[in-house]
């Protein structure tokens, strides 16, 4: 199984090298070689209104969170558990130039790993409890109230509740660690590049299946010759 896995990155990778030279001679862009091919998922769904049932089940689901979280910190246990989630968070963050690139690897795509979010947006107690140690003189209700003011009008359909065109309309600091940890396997291959190699440059393929819909340049923090397929 892993072998066969392996052969498909593989195959998927080329595909996005033998599109690359292509792509950069139409855009101008020279040295496409210094460009390491990459091969993500692409998300194919429609932007939507965000349904007002939508917003109440996300907003009742968050407020019973809030509440839970909040009557577990009275507790010596939870305290603890508080501080070791804190310093999880901290550590966690990662190098900016790093962020950079794997955000706009994640333009490419639009998302495939945010779908699943639906009501919930993956966020957990441990996700709370971070915002709120950031935070210490919110009350319960200014919580959730700033996690409210981050919905964005439209979203992808039947995607996360915070999952807007441009990305992620929640601030980094208050997403769950699964949103801000999670890599799929096109971006773990970008970070491997990008930490053993120091490359900053890479040509990003999103595909479903074997089809690319969408390309792109990166280099640092900028996307260059962004390019749909029909």
């Amino acid at each position: 199984m892993k072998e066969s896995l392996k052969r498909k990155r593989e195959n998927l990778n080329q595909q996005a090298h033998d599109l690359r030279d292509n792509v950069a001679r139409e855009n101008g862009i020279e040295n496409p070689e210094d460009f390491t091919p990459v091969a993500v998922p692409a998300n194919i769904r429609c932007i939507r209104h965000l349904p007002e049932k939508r917003q109440r089940s996300f907003s009742d689901g968050l407020k019973q969170l809030i509440g839970q979280v909040v009557a577990e910190r009275s507790s010596s246990a939870s305290l603890t558990d508080y501080s070791k989630t804190q310093t999880d968070c901290d550590t966690q963050t990662p190098e900016m130039e790093l962020r950079s690139i794997l955000g706009n690897a994640c333009a490419v795509c639009r998302g495939v790993c945010c779908i699943n979010g639906g009501e919930h947006a993956y966020i957990k107690a441990d996700t709370l409890l971070c915002y709120m140690q950031q935070h210490p003189g919110l009350q319960q209700q200014q919580v959730l109230d700033e996690y409210l003011s981050f919905l964005p009008k439209k979203v992808y359909k039947n995607s996360c509740v915070y999952h807007a065109e441009l990305g992620c309309a929640l601030p980094f600091n208050m997403r769950s660690e699964s949103c801000s940890s999670f890599v799929c396997e096109g971006l773990a291959e970008i970070k491997e590049q990008a930490v053993n190699t120091k490359t900053t440059r890479f040509f990003i393929a999103a595909m479903e299946g074997k089809k690319v819909l969408r390309s792109a340049f990166i280099e640092a923090n900028q996307i260059r010759g962004h390019r749909i397929y029909f």
